[in-house]
């Protein structure tokens, strides 16, 4: 169906008559505008955006009229819930936790929908965080956001008061506002909508007070987010992210040419070229030999630190074994090999 050139009566393999191929694109991209032999196609379709998708400068998808999702498009639903305590008139406490009618924050996704597969999801890692210095009677909003590639927690763009400096106040002016907005929504950063609040009168108290009992830290094993994964034979997996604040780091020099590290718990499953399957607290002080996706490798550097951050735990459907980082890992208790 191609038009070929010849040369020499013969077929010219991978020369398209250039005329014929541009007809056939127009045809196609009837909707799209561009430029070929000196002129523009101009979509025969369009519609206008209703003024209701556009909130704050930016297209709000859930609240369009005029859009429809279909194929590839992800819109992300923020299933959770902030509370905010008031133990006294100059400071708030922001919960996000489980706790004092919060709700731990999913991040649901719409991602591969349009191939029929099942959307993606995350689980903030529950917490809480105080802000100091605000006033009674006044009224404040904080812009919260996850970063997936984050290590240790959901962050807030940078507010006009408060200690820390994250609480934006309701006379703020709209440039001031719309800027945090922005930064909340930079590339890479998923927003987590607005938390607005009122001071309590001068000598009053509001809100649910100190927190209950805090979520469980979870014992499993696991790496911290950010962590490179990749599963052995190329299986299927999940995440969940915990808190976590004790840490082993790991490294090794493949050939001596660049260190290769890891941060991971302390009852990590790794494994030793001698010993086998042992808990990443097993090499913490020794130069031991441990398996990568490369081979064998020799520890350089063990380290124990106590950090507040975030570990995700590896769930597989089938097999156990994967690599973070290039280092073998084991995602269960119990090695289930024969």
């Amino acid at each position: 169906m191609n038009a070929i050139y010849t040369m020499n009566g013969q077929p010219a393999i991978g020369k398209q008559d250039m005329s014929n191929l541009s007809s056939r694109l127009a045809r196609v991209e009837s909707v799209v505008p561009y430029f070929t032999g000196g002129g523009n196609i101009v979509p025969t379709k369009f519609s206008t955006l209703d003024a209701s998708g556009v909130v704050d400068g930016k297209l709000n998808l859930a609240v369009s009229s005029s859009l429809s999702l279909h194929g590839m498009l992800s819109p992300n639903v923020i299933d959770g819930q902030f509370s905010v305590a008031k133990p006294n008139d100059n400071s708030a406490v922001i919960y996000w936790d489980g706790t004092n009618s919060s709700r731990v924050i999913l991040i649901r996704r719409a991602d591969s929908q349009g191939l029929g597969l099942n959307g993606t999801s995350t689980t903030v890692p529950p917490n809480n965080i105080t802000i100091t210095g605000l006033t009674h009677d006044l009224t404040y909003q904080i812009l919260p956001y996850w970063s997936p590639a984050n290590t240790c927690g959901i962050g807030f763009a940078p507010g006009t008061v408060g200690t820390p400096q994250i609480a934006f106040l309701s006379t703020d002016s709209d440039t001031i506002f719309s800027q945090g907005k922005a930064i909340q929504s930079l590339i890479g950063r998923e927003p987590l909508g607005n938390v607005s609040w009122t001071m309590p009168a001068s000598g009053g108290s509001g809100g649910a007070g100190p927190p209950i009992t805090p979520p469980p830290r979870n014992p499993g094993t696991c790496v911290m987010l950010g962590t490179n994964i990749k599963t052995l034979g190329g299986h299927n997996y999940d995440t969940q992210n915990y808190l976590q604040e004790d840490w082993v780091r790991i490294e090794s020099e493949p050939g001596g040419v660049f260190t290769r590290g890891l941060n991971c718990t302390p009852n990590h499953w790794l494994f030793d070229s001698e010993q086998g399957r042992v808990q990443a607290n097993f090499f913490v002080g020794k130069n031991r030999w441990i398996i990568t996706e490369w081979g064998e490798e020799k520890i350089t550097n063990t380290t124990r630190f106590i950090k507040d951050c975030t570990k995700q735990e590896v769930k597989m459907r089938e097999g156990h074994l994967y690599f973070a980082n290039g280092y073998m890992s084991h995602n269960m208790p119990k090695l289930d090999l024969q």
